[in-house]
């Protein structure tokens, strides 16, 4: 279920005996990648140090391949093996990463990096089009006669190919390494190439916010490692810093619930909060936030304050005006009012294998909470690449203008539109750099860095609530409607409705 990759050295968790060590099982639990995930890193990090410690490492000369073996370890979380090759290899802590870097890098991850991308990545795709990409990978796969490569696992030829999807208005830059071999597997986690690209390994480490890595990597906290002049210090003791270790406390601002606020729109002032929707929530607000809160943002702060850092920001009041008046209760149900639509459990079901509600529901049996037999007390939401109750695209909204401008090169490879009563949202999961407005309602934010990231098919408020569960390494938040939340690749996240609420979630990228 579990392996790793650094340089010539692969392993697998995959063995009875490691199997029974890692715990329950996760899969009947709904908690794939929750319960044991500090378990199963300590144990691979153990198996590649033994494989390190054999091998012959690269000397003086070699630096980029050096550079790629830290990438590597890095991007693994593995401490004890990158402090290993730390004091070993000639490897430049502070050069930023080359797109070479991350081709080799991504390329060495094998099949089950390669099916994060395609089946991870692009939600958007049907399961026709992942069948027909992969299809067309093995079309191209030459020396496949090379019986021991397959064996080894090693990729036989690096390859690439770029698929124009003139639809979806998506360029898609896919490898085929290993494709036949493990076409089943889980695909464990999902990496982004832009994520990597003009980062430095240490600016990595921290994204990751493994505090081990961090001090193995780069033991002086006050050198220099941007461009800017900022020090390990300036990184981690930034609000919402992924290094939680070697962060301050966490410092919560105070976010109180929105007063009797309104907006003026059709002719008339209705609650700016949750636009005549229901507000009532049995849930105890949390009214802070754990990660810095702003009230612009500009393109050039975005970049460096907060996707350098590897920082999740929220942006208060960013929504358009009408694009909020749209999902008015009042607006909403003159043409909606006998539509049913499908509603389940989480944001993104294929993540876990979850089905959507046996029945469909009207969006007032969704505003009171749905839920179905199929879920149990799951209060239900629509989340959907189709607008639904959406009067508009994605595309032609005002308020994705804004984002466009804020993000140039901005490439939209997931869209989901969502809605839903009291308690619904998305359970916790974690995917590639997104944005997220919500434009009816208030929202709870429950975010972790990179290297704690999960995916479990619990409801937020069941997983939230349950005794033995630490918050040491949970950012909350509280969003309000008209806010925009950004958050970098790889952070877990889950999240939770209080009474009625919409919006819209967008997974993208940059182009280049």
């Amino acid at each position: 279920m579990w392996d790793a990759s650094v340089g010539p050295c692969r392993v697998k968790a995959r063995s009875k005996s490691q199997q029974a060590a890692l715990g329950p099982d996760e899969t009947r639990l709904r908690t794939a990648n929750l319960l044991t995930l500090s378990n199963i890193r300590r144990m691979l990090d153990d198996l590649v140090l033994k494989c390190l410690e054999t091998e012959n490492l690269p000397g003086p000369t070699q630096v980029k391949a050096a550079n790629r073996m830290m990438y590597q370890c890095i991007l693994s979380g593995l401490p004890r093996s990158c402090s290993y090759l730390a004091k070993r290899l000639p490897f430049e802590p502070t050069k930023p990463f080359t797109q070479a870097n991350v081709l080799s890098v991504f390329l060495g991850f094998g099949v089950r990096r390669v099916e994060a991308f395609l089946l991870g990545s692009f939600t958007n795709f049907t399961g026709s089009m992942r069948l027909m990409l992969l299809q067309l990978l093995l079309l191209m796969t030459k020396n496949d006669d090379d019986e021991d490569n397959r064996k080894r696992g090693h990729c036989i030829e690096y390859s690439f190919v770029t698929i124009l999807f003139v639809k979806l208005k998506v360029l898609v830059f896919v490898s085929w390494c290993q494709v036949l071999h493990y076409p089943h597997e889980d695909a464990d986690a999902i990496y982004q190439l832009q994520a990597r690209k003009g980062r430095n390994a240490v600016q990595l480490a921290i994204w990751m916010g493994d505090a081990d890595i961090v001090q193995g990597l780069f033991p002086s906290m006050e050198q220099p490692i941007d461009k800017l002049g900022r020090t390990v210090l300036d990184y981690v003791r930034a609000s919402g810093s992924p290094v939680l270790k070697l962060a301050p406390p966490k410092q919560s601002l105070p976010r109180p619930r929105p007063g009797p606020q309104m907006l003026h729109c059709d002719g008339e002032d209705i609650s700016a909060t949750h636009l005549g929707w229901t507000e009532a929530s049995d849930w105890p607000h949390y009214e802070a936030c754990d990660f810095e809160v702003v009230d612009a943002l500009t393109e050039e702060d975005l970049q460096s304050k907060f996707v350098d850092m590897g920082r999740p920001v929220l942006v208060r009041n960013f929504a358009a005006l009408e694009d909020r008046c749209a999902l008015a209760k009042r607006r909403v149900m003159k043409v909606h009012k006998s539509s049913h639509f499908k509603l389940g459990p989480i944001a993104y079901p294929q993540l876990i294998g979850a089905q959507p509600c046996e029945k469909t529901f009207t969006v007032e049996e969704a505003e009171k909470g749905a839920r179905c037999f199929r879920h149990g007390n799951t209060s239900n939401y629509y989340a959907s690449h189709a607008p639904g109750i959406f009067p508009k695209e994605l595309t032609q909204m005002e308020t994705v203008e804004r984002i466009q401008k804020l993000i140039p090169g901005i490439n939209h490879m997931s869209k989901q539109y969502f809605w839903g009563g009291d308690r619904s949202g998305a359970a916790l999961h974690y995917h590639v750099a997104a944005f997220n407005v919500l434009f009816v309602g208030e929202k709870e934010w429950y975010v972790t860095p990179p290297y704690l990231a999960a995916r479990s098919g619990i409801a937020t408020y069941e997983l939230f609530d349950r005794s033995g569960i630490s918050m040491d390494h949970v950012f909350r938040c509280s969003q309000y409607a008209g806010d925009l939340v950004l958050l970098p690749d790889g952070w877990g996240h889950a999240t939770l409705n209080h009474g009625f609420g919409v919006g819209i979630g967008v997974l993208y990228d940059l182009q280049t």
